[in-house]
């Protein structure tokens, strides 16, 4: 009898240690599923999602809005950015580009992305700023690209190119970053 009782004790908490790991697996998935379709976390509240993933898995209980925004989506950001960092550092001088644009999403907010292409060609988002209440200037377009490469320790020696759309304020930041940065090597692009 005890040697039954302790293979149903190691059973029961294997299947636990599986169960942890496959809803881990899961709420991955469907973080990229709604990163990948730009669908909001608020999508966890839908009753027919909850529905849909319950038939697939019945042990499974959907993260709330909450969770998503403040727990898993800031995890998975952190080790994407461990990620970038060790892929960026591994690269040589002067082989990376910069992207910076400006727009007003549909609801009137004013967006700025901030983008790094690799050597490989790979593209990654480095940031994503809410500019709405900040002027639209050279100076602080300037200062918040350079404040998101900065973000994830991004070594600026490796910038060779500095690209953006042509409007006055960009050209004026790109010239104002590659001044203040001391970037001599750095073509911009428009």
């Amino acid at each position: 009898m005890a040697l039954r009782s302790k293979i149903a004790s190691n059973t029961s908490r294997l299947e636990k240690t599986d169960g942890k790991e496959r809803i881990s697996n899961i709420n991955q998935l469907v973080l990229t599923f709604m990163g990948q379709n730009a669908l909001p976390f608020s999508l966890s509240n839908s009753s027919s999602f909850r529905k849909l993933l319950n038939e697939l898995e019945p042990r499974y209980k959907v993260p709330s809005t909450w969770a998503f925004s403040s727990k898993l989506a800031p995890e998975r950001v952190g080790q994407y950015n461990d990620s970038l960092r060790c892929e960026i550092n591994a690269a040589e001088d002067f082989s990376m580009t910069i992207e910076f644009d400006r727009w007003s999403s549909n609801s009137g907010m004013s967006v700025l992305a901030v983008v790094l292409t690799r050597p490989s060609g790979r593209s990654s988002l480095l940031d994503l700023l809410d500019t709405s209440s900040e002027s639209h200037t050279g100076e602080f377009l300037a200062s918040a690209a350079i404040g998101s490469l900065e973000s994830v320790n991004f070594d600026l020696k490796k910038i060779n190119v500095i690209v953006s759309d042509e409007a006055s304020y960009c050209k004026l930041a790109r010239s104002l970053i590659i001044e203040e940065r001391d970037f001599e090597h750095v073509f911009e692009y428009r």
